[in-house]
Parts: structure tokens; C-alpha cells; sequence
């Protein structure tokens, strides 16, 4: 999967931010993430009894990882 831009609100700003897939072996995909250039970190999806739930290794907030995260499901259809 190519590159693509997602839209998102990071304290109340509107933020366009870079998506980078990265795969890694046969795990779920990997998406890194850029705000201008700047590396924000690397979110993925897992499968759990809820549903798909999104995780950072990063220092990203949880509310922007599951906003980032909907945003790339909304792409990824």
C-alpha cells in the first residue's frame, strides 16, 4: 500500500498528517506517522472481543492513536 494523508483533530487542531504502511512479516500492518516531516510514532490495529482497537508503542495519546487509527480504517475500506 502506498503513502496516503489523513486528517485528524489533535488538541482541538486540525492536523494533516502522513501515513507510511509499513508490513512486517505476516503480523497485522504497522502505519508510521508524520506531521509535517516529524515522526509522531507507529500505530496498529488488533483484534479484540470489542473490536478493533488501535496501539501506539509511542508516546502518542490515546485519544490521538484511536482518531488516527479511524482515520486510516476510514482510508483502508
Amino acid at each position: 500500500m502506498e503513502p496516503f494523508e489523513i486528517s485528524v483533530s489533535i488538541e482541538g487542531l486540525p492536523e494533516e498528517l502522513k501515513v507510511i504502511p509499513v508490513e512486517i512479516g505476516e503480523e497485522e500492518p504497522k502505519y508510521q506517522i508524520y506531521n509535517e516531516g516529524d515522526y509522531l510514532g507507529t500505530v496498529w490495529p488488533e483484534c479484540v472481543e470489542a473490536g478493533v482497537c488501535w496501539f501506539s508503542s509511542d508516546e502518542l495519546a490515546e485519544d490521538t492513536t484511536l482518531k488516527i487509527g479511524e482515520a486510516i480504517e476510514r482510508v483502508d475500506r
